[in-house]
C-alpha cells in the first residue's frame, strides 16, 4: 500500500483504498445483476463511506469481460501490479466520487462509451500506467465539475477521439478543473490529446506519435500549459 506515495500532480494527495479492506479477485466471471465473491464486481462495490475503501489486486493474470459499466467508488484502489490484466466490452464509470487510484492495469475495445468516464464533480483521481484503446467516443474523460484529476504513464491509442477534459462549452462549471497530464504515450489518434474546455489543464513530458488533425487543442477559456512534450 506504499503506492500513494508515487501519486504525483493535482491528485497528488490521494490514498485510494490503502485504510480499507484488501480484496482479491481470483475469477475473471463478471454478472452485474449478482456480482459473486471472488469478482472484480463483487470488490469494487465493497467500498463504503464507512469502512475506509477497498483496495483490489488479481490473483493471476486474466481477462475480464465485462458486461455492464463499473461504477468505482470512493477511496478505491484497483492495483494489477504484478500481473496482466485486461478490461473489455464497458468502461469504468467514477461519478460524484473522490480519492481514487487506478493503476497498472488495460481497458481497451470498449464498442459504446470511453473507457474511464469521470463526471458529476469528482475529485481526487489517479490514473496511472494505464493501456487504453480501442473505444467509440474516446478514452479517458474528465467532465462536468471532475477536479484535482492526474493522468501519467499511459499508453492511449484511438482511431479518432483520445482524452476530453471537459464535455461542452455550456458546462461552465468546469473553470475550477485542473487536470495533470504526465509522461504519457500518445499514439494513432486524430484529435484530443486532450481537448481542453474551461479548466486548467498542465500537459508535460507527453510522447505524440502519429497524430491526425491536432494533438493538443483547447476551447471555451481553457488555460493550457505545454512543457517539454515530444512530438514525433
Amino acid at each position: 500500500k506504499k503506492l500513494p506515495k508515487c501519486a504525483i500532480g493535482y491528485a497528488g494527495s490521494v490514498t485510494g483504498g490503502a485504510r480499507g479492506t484488501m480484496y482479491t479477485v481470483t475469477s475473471s466471471d463478471d454478472n452485474p445483476s449478482r456480482p459473486q465473491g471472488g469478482t472484480f464486481r463483487y470488490g469494487a462495490q465493497l467500498a463504503n463511506g464507512r469502512n475506509g475503501g477497498v483496495w483490489i489486486t488479481f490473483a493471476r493474470s486474466m481477462t475480464i469481460v465485462l458486461r455492464d459499466m463499473v461504477w468505482i467508488r470512493s477511496s478505491t484502489t484497483v492495483d494489477g501490479r504484478g500481473v496482466n490484466v485486461v478490461f473489455t466490452n464497458k468502461c469504468f464509470v467514477l461519478g460524484g466520487v473522490s480519492n481514487v487510484i487506478l493503476h497498472n492495469f488495460e481497458i481497451s475495445r470498449v464498442p459504446q462509451t470511453d473507457t474511464i468516464h469521470i463526471f458529476g464533480s469528482s475529485r481526487g483521481v489517479w490514473v496511472d500506467h494505464i493501456t487504453s484503446s480501442d473505444a467509440k467516443l474516446g478514452l479517458v474523460s474528465v467532465v462536468q465539475g471532475s477536479t484535482d484529476v492526474t493522468i501519467s504513464n499511459c499508453y492511449l491509442s484511438n482511431k479518432n477521439f483520445n482524452m476530453l477534459l471537459g464535455a461542452s462549452d455550456a458546462d461552465s462549471q468546469d473553470r475550477n478543473m485542473r487536470v495533470t497530464i504526465f509522461r504519457n504515450w500518445f499514439r494513432d489518434s486524430m484529435q484530443r490529446m486532450p481537448h481542453c474546455r474551461w479548466g486548467y489543464c498542465h500537459v508535460v513530458n507527453n510522447l505524440y506519435t502519429n497524430w491526425g488533425y491536432y494533438a493538443i487543442g483547447g476551447r471555451a477559456n481553457a488555460q493550457i500549459l505545454s512543457e517539454s512534450n515530444a512530438f514525433i
